[in-house]
C-alpha cells in the first residue's frame, strides 16, 4: 500500500508521508488552515460547561436582567418579555432570531454535546455532531451581553437602573460558552464518534467537515456522509444572490428609522446613525463606537470583502493567502451585527411606561435583522478552496 496522503480541506494541497493524528495540533503549509487540533478539555471539564451553559441560558427565560424606574414607576426586562414584545409591534423576523441566538441555540449546543460525548455510535449521533458545527455559529451570548450594556448607557440618563439576577445569569452563561467554543476540538469529537485509523491510509481526500480521510473512489465521506468533491465550484450563484438581497435591504436598514422613544412627551425617530450619535452626545463615546463599528461599519464592510473576495476568486489575479485571511476576519466579526438587534430588544422591554416613558421599534428592525442573517448565511457557504483552485488555474496560464 502506497504512504499515506492528505489533502488540505482548506485549499486543496496533497500533504505526503505524514498521518492525521488528532492528539496535536497540525496547520497546512500553504494556507495556515487548521488540519487536525489536539485535545484541549476532558469530558467531565465539557459536560460541567454544557450543563452550566444550559442552566445559565434556561435562568434568562425567566429572571429579570435589569430593572428600570422612572418616578417610582420601575419596570424588569427578562429575555422572554423583551422577545414577545417585539413578536407583539410585529417584529417576527428580529424576535425569532432574538430567540433562536440567545436561548434556543445555547440550549441545543449543550444538549447535542452531551449526546455526542455519551451516546452511542449512530446516524443520529454524527449527525448530532454535525449540525453541533453549524449551531456554533449562532451563539451569541456574548453580543447580548454587551447590547445590554448600552441599553443600560442609553438609559442612564433617564432613570435608574439596577442589575438584577439574570444579569449574573448571563454572565455565567457566557463564560461557559466563550470556554466550550475555545476548548471544544470538532476533530478529536468526530475521533469518538468514529475513529480514524492513523497507519497505512492511502487517502486522497480529506472532509472539510470531519476531517476523514477518504480513498479516491468515494463520492460521500464515510464518517459524516458529506458528499467530495475533488474540486468544488458549486455555490457561487448561492453566494451572489444572497450578498446583493443583502446590499439592496441594507437601505432600508441605515435611512429608517429602527426605533421611537418617547421621553417625558417628547417622541423622537432614531436611525441606526442618529443613534451612534445620540450615545456620543449623551458622553459615552467609547459605545458610541462600538455600536458604529458593530451596527454600521461591519455590516457595510462585510459586504464589501465579501463581494470583493467572491469577485476575485472567478478569473482574476489576486494572492489566496491574503483573501482567506479577510475572509476569516469577516467571519470573526460579522455576527456582531446583532448588538443592535439586542439593544432593541431590552429597550422594548424596559422602556414602557406610558406618558412618561415609551420605547417602540421602528421599520428598520426587520431589514437589518435580515442583513445580519444573510451575510452570515454567506461566510457559511462560502468555500476557502475556491481561492486555490482559481490560484492554480492562473498560474497555469501564466505557465502555459
Amino acid at each position: 500500500m502506497s504512504e499515506p496522503q492528505i489533502v488540505c480541506p482548506h485549499c486543496l494541497l496533497h500533504m505526503s508521508g505524514c498521518a492525521l493524528d488528532t492528539g496535536h495540533n497540525a496547520w497546512c503549509p500553504r494556507c495556515g488552515g487548521a488540519i487536525a487540533e489536539g485535545r484541549r478539555m476532558k469530558t467531565r471539564t465539557m459536560v460541567a460547561l454544557a450543563m452550566t451553559l444550559s442552566l445559565g441560558t434556561l435562568c434568562l427565560l425567566f429572571m429579570p436582567l435589569v430593572s428600570f424606574s422612572v418616578f417610582g414607576i420601575s419596570t424588569d426586562a427578562t429575555l422572554l418579555s423583551g422577545i414577545i414584545n417585539l413578536a407583539q409591534e410585529g417584529q417576527w423576523i428580529p424576535s425569532f432570531l432574538v430567540f433562536l441566538t440567545a436561548l434556543a441555540v445555547p440550549i441545543l449546543m449543550s444538549c447535542l454535546l452531551l449526546f455526542v460525548l455519551f451516546a452511542p455510535d449512530s446516524h443520529m449521533r454524527r449527525q448530532s455532531m454535525v449540525a453541533l458545527g453549524y449551531l456554533k455559529e449562532w451563539c451569541m451570548l456574548d453580543i447580548l451581553l454587551v447590547g445590554l450594556c448600552v441599553s443600560m448607557v442609553k438609559l442612564g440618563d433617564i432613570g435608574d437602573l439596577h442589575l438584577k439576577a439574570g444579569m449574573w445569569s448571563l454572565v455565567l452563561g457566557q463564560l461557559a460558552m466563550a470556554a466550550l467554543l475555545q476548548g471544544i476540538r470538532p476533530a478529536e469529537l468526530w475521533q469518538r464518534i468514529a475513529e480514524q485509523p492513523l497507519k497505512n491510509v492511502d487517502g486522497l481526500r480529506s472532509c472539510v467537515r470531519c476531517y476523514a480521510l477518504n480513498v479516491a473512489s468515494a463520492e460521500y465521506c464515510w464518517r459524516c456522509q458529506r458528499h467530495l468533491e475533488s474540486r468544488p465550484t458549486q455555490g457561487r450563484r448561492l453566494c451572489w444572490m444572497l450578498l446583493i438581497a443583502s446590499c439592496v435591504l441594507l437601505v432600508p436598514a441605515n435611512f429608517l428609522p429602527i426605533s421611537y422613544t418617547t421621553s417625558f412627551g417628547s417622541t423622537g425617530a432614531d436611525t441606526i446613525l442618529s443613534g451612534v450619535l445620540t450615545l456620543s452626545n449623551a458622553g459615552s463615546p467609547g459605545i458610541a463606537v462600538l455600536v458604529f463599528v458593530a451596527s454600521i461599519v461591519v455590516p457595510i464592510g462585510k459586504i464589501l470583502l465579501l463581494g470583493i473576495i467572491l469577485y476575485r476568486s472567478k478569473g482574476h489575479e489576486f494572492s489566496p493567502r491574503r483573501a482567506q485571511k479577510l475572509y476569516k476576519l469577516v467571519h470573526f466579526v460579522g455576527r456582531w451585527s446583532m448588538l443592535d438587534i439586542f439593544v432593541i430588544t431590552i429597550m422594548v422591554t424596559l422602556v414602557d411606561q406610558g406618558v412618561l416613558s415609551q420605547f417602540e421599534v421602528g421599520p428598520a428592525a426587520t431589514p437589518f435583522a435580515m442583513v445580519v442573517v444573510l451575510t452570515m448565511l454567506v461566510t457559511m457557504r462560502f468555500d476557502t478552496r475556491w481561492l486555490w483552485i482559481q490560484d492554480e488555474k492562473n498560474r497555469r496560464q501564466r505557465d502555459g
